[in-house]
């Protein structure tokens, strides 16, 4: 139900409960359409606590909560809602799938009470349903209110409660009046049951998941540490060299690619407050800057055999940041901060030669043979090419002998 035009108020009119009633859908509707118009996705939870002890007797409680419902309906608990908790005896099925938790809240309608009681003196003289299936229920014992403005005398007012439902698995067909917003999935671990990892319910604010909140920290701390770490080589290696190389310039781009990104995302962790829609975003442009530096990547993050990141899912959060962080990841090991070893090639009289430890071999690595040399570029080319052999050292002398060309390497 949507009340859409102001109420008429004029002199001699003679107030009903109806024009006050019409007021406050009409102002309600104003800020439904106002968080539409600021939020592309406005609903899902400001605050939601789970109380995970009364899982173990198989029991869905919730402690506290806040959220909005898609059509606008702000509740809270404490505060302006009832929610009994539910037992989970019983429902999984054979092949014990988590079942899916849902929190409902009765339609407004028109052609049937939306107001019940939740006792006889609350009823008004029986004109309400006492516990009926409604939107809202009357608080049993008015309240004792202030008188705000001038502080007189009190006054009695009774207050509406938002009445909860939650629905598990199969139960949501039975929910056509209600408007739902999932809320949890729980499976089954032995006798008890426990929270899946898998499912962040949607939310108007990140820091209200636990599971969400930390895997945005995740990637704070991912690129802070490739951060530090290219700053240390920067300071070693670049202080050190007389002409950066082009794997230096290439770094200091990275580098240059991460500090533009660190502190915002420091930011975006100093408060809980921020729609996960923004962050998202901002991981999908971290994402595409560092595909620079991946030789097969894409700014979509498609990389490989791996599609585009997928876009922005309210109702499906870890997807589609798992699916960031681990792109995020890949690019990240590109970006290494100067090599894992140096081994040095001493000059024995007749060859370079080192010695490598099987550690050297372990993974997935690449080896660079890093020359110094008096002679120009061009120059230094032609010899590598057409005089350098590299092997082992005991089978140099028969490179040279039978004049095979050894390793291959690529100047």
């Amino acid at each position: 139900m949507k009340v859409l035009r102001p109420v008429f108020w004029h002199e001699g009119l003679f107030l009903q409960p109806h024009h006050l009633r019409l007021q406050d859908l009409f102002h309600q509707e104003l800020w439904t359409t106002g968080l539409r118009c600021v939020l592309p996705f406005p609903k899902g939870f400001l605050e939601l606590e789970i109380r995970k002890e009364a899982l173990v007797d198989l029991k869905f409680e919730i402690v506290r909560l806040e959220l909005v419902f898609s059509d606008g309906t702000w509740v809270k608990i404490p505060g302006n809602a009832e929610l009994e908790g539910r037992s989970l005896h019983g429902l999984w099925n054979e092949k014990a799938e988590p079942l899916e938790v849902y929190l409902g809240i009765k339609q407004l309608t028109e052609d049937r009470p939306n107001v019940s009681a939740s006792c006889s003196e609350s009823s008004m003289n029986g004109v309400l349903t006492i516990n009926g299936s409604t939107r809202f229920k009357v608080i049993d014992i008015p309240e004792r209110v202030q008188d705000i403005y001038a502080h007189q005398k009190e006054s009695h007012v009774s207050f509406l409660q938002y009445e909860l439902r939650l629905f598990v698995g199969p139960e949501v067909s039975e929910a056509g009046d209600y408007t739902l917003i999932k809320v949890a999935e729980v499976e089954l671990d032995g006798d008890e049951a426990r929270l899946s990892e898998d499912f962040i319910p949607p939310l108007l604010w990140a820091g209200a998941s636990e599971r969400l909140w930390s895997l945005i920290q995740e990637i704070r701390d991912r690129i802070t540490g490739r951060g530090q770490g290219l700053m240390e080589y920067k300071a070693t290696r670049l202080g050190r060299a007389s002409q950066p190389g082009r794997q230096d310039l290439v770094l200091i781009l990275a580098l240059q690619c991460l500090n533009r990104h660190i502190p915002v995302w420091h930011h975006l962790t100093d408060t809980p407050r921020t729609h996960p829609y923004i962050i998202y975003g901002l991981l999908r442009q971290l994402v595409g800057e560092l595909a620079t530096f991946v030789p097969d990547a894409g700014a979509l993050g498609q990389v490989g055999d791996q599609h585009e990141l997928p876009p922005y899912q309210h109702n499906g959060l870890r997807e589609c940041f798992e699916a960031g962080i681990q792109r995020l990841t890949i690019f990240l090991d590109n970006l290494a901060a100067g090599p894992e070893y140096i081994i040095d090639l001493l000059f024995d009289g007749t060859y370079y030669s080192g010695d490598l430890q099987s550690l050297h071999f372990e993974g997935r690595k690449r080896y660079y043979l890093v020359l110094e040399s008096s002679v120009g570029a061009g120059e230094l080319n032609d010899l590598l090419s057409t005089t350098a052999k590299i092997g082992t050292r005991e089978y140099l002398p028969f490179l040279i002998a039978r004049a095979l060309p050894g390793l291959r390497f690529h100047a």
